[in-house]
């Protein structure tokens, strides 16, 4: 069943110059859709900041200029009401854009700055989608319109189930009014920028719902923790969602970690010999497989487990059944094979945070169906990358 509540209600925006659209849409969500929101977090220029912090916070030049500020006038007019007692944004709460070096943007327009964007965009949302007891409330209304495209598309990579993609819709009469934040539950008279007197109590702000694609659901939640690009997140996503597996062997081979379409995995001795022999094998034209090949298959596995400072004394106590005519040998060696795919698949489940049907298109199996139980092999599709651990390896194989 599908959680309905959760202890975190978070107001995702993009801004620019126009600070109005996080209230606006704070508005909405809360008056119009019964959201509890506890939180606001801002994405901007050091331009957008500052006006934020001027407008929202009454903050000017570090410090406080008015009594109460526009998010704290907002609860006293429709906190009780909604049940918020408190909705956390601070200074802490905006994140700007910077450059390569760390420098704040002060706008967005070169293809180099909206690289940034787009990058420091994406980082944001997959962080803020870690929290399972969060729900993550994106706004598309502010900002240059690239900002908008990149929050709602990031939201498309790693958003959940209970996350809300929208944008904020403002009548015309008060739409660029700098005196207004959003509507009134009473008559509050402000100035248009024509000087004429409007009364806040009659404006009308529309949240509108925005139905988007959840790339992200059924892919590895470790996609939200890695720090990508936005290219590095579209192509892994797209990988996973187009059964594109891959395997990559990392130098140095004695530290035995393996990547996963990315995921840096350390495995056993034995883990790593297992899947290594049959690797090798695929990569030579020949088949791993106890009984047609059986000699070069076992020695293969034996050196790999050796190497890497695995015990082979079962091993060699196979062997020696084996060659005493003693079919439990490779029934006893298939068992330590598969157990050793166990132990990768569960890994696997674990750091890549998939479902087992998926950990095991990157494991080699047996097909009972044609006969050929003790013969592995991996799915034809799957890449595999040994090159950095060839020269190191190969040397010690048959």
């Amino acid at each position: 069943m599908m959680k309905t509540t959760y202890n975190k209600n978070i107001l995702l925006t993009v801004t620019g110059m126009s600070p109005a659209v996080v209230t606006e849409t704070l508005y909405g969500l809360v008056v119009e859709k019964n959201v509890p929101i506890t939180e606001i977090q801002v994405l901007t220029t050091e331009r957008g900041k500052n006006k934020l912090l001027e407008s929202l916070l009454g903050i000017v030049d570090g410090r406080k200029d008015k009594k109460i500020n526009v998010i704290e006038q907002f609860i006293q007019d429709y906190g009780k009401q909604y049940g918020i007692e408190h909705i956390h944004f601070d200074e802490n709460s905006i994140t700007v854009i910077e450059d390569c070096n760390g420098n704040p943007l002060n706008d967005i327009r070169t293809l180099e700055e909206n690289q940034f964007a787009s990058d420091q965009i994406v980082q944001r949302v997959g962080e803020l989608c870690r929290d399972e007891d969060s729900a993550l409330h994106v706004s598309i209304a502010g900002g240059r319109k690239t900002m908008g495209f990149f929050v709602g598309y990031a939201l498309s990579l790693f958003g959940r189930k209970q996350d809300t993609l929208s944008h904020v819709l403002v009548d015309e009469t008060f739409e660029n009014v700098r005196e207004f934040y959003y509507p009134k539950p009473y008559s509050y008279f402000i100035n248009n920028d024509k000087g004429q007197r409007i009364d806040a109590q009659n404006a009308k702000v529309v949240l509108a719902e925005i139905p988007w694609v959840r790339l992200g659901i059924g892919l590895p939640k470790k996609l939200c923790s890695q720090k990508l690009t936005y290219s590095e997140a579209v192509k892994k996503t797209q990988s996973w969602i187009d059964d594109k597996f891959s395997i990559c062997f990392l130098n140095d081979p004695e530290d035995r970690i393996v990547l996963f379409n990315g995921v840096e995995i350390k495995l056993s001795a034995r883990e790593y010999a297992f899947l290594y022999s049959i690797a090798y094998a695929r990569k030579n034209n020949w088949d791993f497989a106890l009984q047609d090949n059986y000699e070069k298959s076992v020695e293969t596995f034996r050196k790999l487990v050796d190497f890497f400072g695995g015990k082979t004394d079962t091993i060699n106590e196979y062997i020696k059944l084996y060659n005493k005519g003693n079919s439990s040998g490779i029934t006893t060696l298939m068992s330590n094979l598969n157990g050793a795919r166990t132990k990768i698949k569960e890994k696997l489940i674990d750091k890549c945070q998939i479902s087992s049907d998926n950990a095991m298109k990157f494991l080699p199996f047996t097909d009972e169906k044609k006969n050929e139980n003790n013969k592995f092999m991996f799915e034809p599709n799957l890449t595999i990358d040994t090159h950095q651990v060839e020269k190191v390896l190969d040397k010690i194989l048959p």
